[in-house]
């Protein structure tokens, strides 16, 4: 696990200078042909601008053409689909380089465009704050005028046992989820819910249309709440809990 830790870090520093090469590239142009007319501070502010952009059009071309990983069980360290959601991973690690990923993340557009060229099926209308991190794109799909608030972290993967489970996502049109969510693999939230500050969706948990989810609340694998039900702030549903639609829990 060591050497493979160690691989994926040498991996990353070797993509990162490919990508950042004709980015440089683009600046050192962009520098040389405005300095003369705009003088030397503008063109230093435009070339950085060309090197920002060149950068993350580098790196979702790279998202966009690379295979995703199919969901399933997957042995840690062996086969093809293992090794492509580990290279997505890296790949995703080239945004977070500073000041590059912050400001791409400030942009809902940019936000959205680099989303979906790792795979992910999102909702042009869909609106998320600049700290959302989305640690599987390509399994997720986020529907029409949904909203994810500050601090939401939504897993497609988790790893149990040495095996890589991954799963899709699906956050229904109109859904609001709050601040520090957490949403796992397999999750399926359906239409206008609303999921308050701080809930845990566990792995293959299932949200009805117009359901409510009280603030720090946390459900357990394979809960399933119907349409319209409630469930109440600061509690545990056990894992494999179906409420009624319409019903409130406790």
């Amino acid at each position: 696990m060591i050497f493979a830790l160690v691989a994926m870090d040498v991996v990353w520093a070797l993509g990162l200078v490919g990508v950042s090469i004709p980015a440089a590239y683009a600046a050192s142009e962009t520098y040389a042909r405005t300095s003369p007319s705009v003088g030397s501070p503008i063109a230093a502010v435009l070339a950085f601008v060309a090197f920002v952009i060149v950068y993350v059009v580098d790196v979702c071309l790279v998202l966009f053409v690379l295979p995703t990983a199919r969901p399933g069980k997957h042995m840690l360290l062996r086969g093809r689909d293992f090794y492509l959601w580990s290279a997505s991973f890296i790949v995703r690690r080239w945004l977070d380089i500073p000041p590059i990923g912050a400001l791409a993340r400030q942009s809902a557009v940019a936000k959205i465009a680099m989303l979906r060229a790792a795979g992910a099926t999102v909702h042009a209308s869909a609106n998320m704050s600049s700290d959302v991190v989305i640690l599987d794109p390509h399994l997720l799909t986020l529907g029409a005028n949904t909203i994810l608030g500050s601090g939401v972290v939504v897993a497609g993967h988790i790893v149990v046992d040495g095996i890589l489970l991954l799963a899709p996502i699906v956050i229904g049109d109109g859904t609001e989820v709050g601040a520090d969510v957490r949403v796992g693999p397999g999750v399926r939230i359906g239409e206008r819910a609303r999921i308050q500050t701080g809930v845990i969706l566990t792995p293959n948990v299932e949200v009805g249309d117009e359901a409510t989810i009280g603030l720090r609340a946390v459900l357990g694998p394979r809960t399933k709440v119907g349409r319209g039900a409630r469930v109440a702030a600061n509690v545990h549903v056990p894992q494999g809990t179906t409420i009624a639609d319409g019903a409130s829990y406790p």
